[in-house]
């Protein structure tokens, strides 16, 4: 059987969407030029562990 051919959207049916766990490219800046805030603290950036004794 001849392979289909591609849809007139011209999107190809053989091709996955990316998948889900790839890290999210970082938004650039707002148009109106405020940077984001930041991140939570002691969420991204955890503290490190106390000096043993």
């Amino acid at each position: 059987t001849p392979e289909n051919p591609d849809p007139p959207n011209g999107v190809s049916p053989f091709v996955p969407p990316p998948p889900p766990s790839l890290p999210t490219p970082q938004k650039p800046d707002p148009p109106n030029g405020i940077p984001p805030p930041p991140p939570m603290p002691g969420i991204a950036d955890p503290p490190p562990p106390p000096p043993p004794p």
